[in-house]
């Protein structure tokens, strides 16, 4: 949905330094008025809210597909969705909160907020792959993981155990593990070895015995 709406409008070239734009650029970029159609926001999708659902039922356990012609949606939710109308939906999709659908100052600052982090993912994620936003974008559905950590993860005896609670999991650098590793309610789960990062890693402690910290986190 967003490949489709961020490559309306010129393409991707006003989104290529996304992380080093102020808030105030940003919010402009995406459309900071919520009376007025104008950025990101309004762009369409190419997809109603009933494609949209079902898109998003095959990452989510959703339940039936709701009609979109009666409350809480309205007439508005018949056509091509916007980009706007698209997180909101995603996001009641994820909640079952109605709130989402609204109008009021917060739901349009939250959808706002939504979109500009993860436009920011996609940024990030494409620099890290040393390609172009356009190029990344390319790709029939650019991957990113809903949770994910880089740097080195040795596993004791224990094991590597995390519950994701249903959202894809990327772990980058490297993983070591004496134990098992189990991971849990992840629709996906990728480890990626990162060769470029670990060599920097070490480089750093190259005459030096790397020491290696007791940490406890949990992924959720």
């Amino acid at each position: 949905m967003f490949k489709a709406a961020l490559s309306r409008g010129g393409g991707y070239g006003s989104f290529e330094d996304w992380q080093e734009l102020d808030s105030r650029a940003k919010r402009s970029l995406l459309g900071d008025d919520p009376d007025r159609d104008t950025g990101v926001r309004t762009r369409s999708t190419d997809k109603t809210a009933a494609e949209a659902w079902d898109a998003l039922s095959n990452e989510l356990a959703l339940g039936p597909r709701p009609n979109f012609g009666s409350p809480p949606f309205g007439s508005e939710w018949s056509g091509k969705l916007t980009l706007e109308q698209y997180v909101q939906l995603r996001e009641f999709a994820r909640s079952g909160e109605s709130r989402w659908l609204g109008d009021s100052d917060s739901r349009f600052n939250s959808t706002l907020g939504l979109m500009d982090s993860q436009i920011g993912t996609y940024v990030r994620w494409s620099a890290i792959m040393g390609l172009p936003l356009a190029d990344f974008m390319a790709a029939d559905r650019p991957e990113i993981a809903d949770v994910y950590f880089v740097g080195l993860v040795h596993a004791g005896e224990g094991g590597l155990q995390a519950d994701t609670n249903d959202s894809s999991l990327l772990i980058e650098g490297s993983v070591v593990s004496q134990g098992g590793i189990k991971i849990e309610n992840a629709p996906a789960v990728d480890f990626v070895y990162n060769r470029l990062y670990l060599d920097d890693v070490l480089r750093e402690f190259r005459s030096d015995h790397i020491e290696l910290d007791q940490v406890y986190f949990k992924i959720n």
